[in-house]
């Protein structure tokens, strides 16, 4: 399942969060933006505001594991709190200020980027992120995924479902192939 990007302060999505954390151990998580936020929330992490935030085209994220630099994209005010629960390792860190890009479950399934590797300044930069999604997963090929977005929202506003959205975010759920 992907936790997906949207926009705002993660904390103050409790029913999301708490949603997150009941799905931990229960089916492989990826983390995207927003998502890696949550992630973090729903492992016992905590959030904060950036003075600035990452934005553009030309961030670089250092990955220890392999010692290797990406270009990423990034449009965000939030970032994750080094200070992580015992089975939460960073994985990821921005080249510029040390912030949290990434982190994993030491036992779970789970995994989380604060960039957008979709957006791939760089023309390969994160596709060997997205490869190594497969392997920490444990998935070797996907043939069905869900996707769990997170679209803003006034709270005085209705979406077109008529769905009332609950702490200003819809959480709409979709189905995705892949191949």
């Amino acid at each position: 399942m992907v936790v997906s990007n949207g926009p705002g302060d993660p904390a103050v999505l409790g029913t999301t969060i708490e949603t997150v954390r009941a799905l931990l151990g229960t089916v492989p998580l990826m983390g995207i933006c927003l998502g890696h936020q949550l992630l973090a929330l729903a492992l016992g992490g905590r959030t904060y505001k950036m003075k600035f935030g990452h934005r553009g085209s030309n961030q670089p994220v250092h990955e220890p594991a392999t010692d290797s630099v990406m270009i990423t994209t990034q449009n965000h005010g939030y970032a994750v709190d080094r200070d992580l629960p015992s089975d939460a390792e960073v994985t990821h860190v921005n080249l510029h200020d040390g912030t949290v890009e990434g982190l994993r479950h030491r036992h779970l399934p789970v995994f989380s980027v604060q960039f957008h590797p979709e957006g791939r300044p760089g023309p390969t930069d994160s596709q060997r992120r997205l490869r190594l999604s497969e392997r920490i997963l444990g998935v070797r090929k996907m043939s069905s995924s869900v996707l769990l977005s997170f679209t803003s929202l006034p709270l005085n506003s209705q979406p077109s479902s008529g769905i009332s959205p609950k702490n200003g975010t819809l959480v709409t759920v979709s189905f995705l192939s892949c191949s």
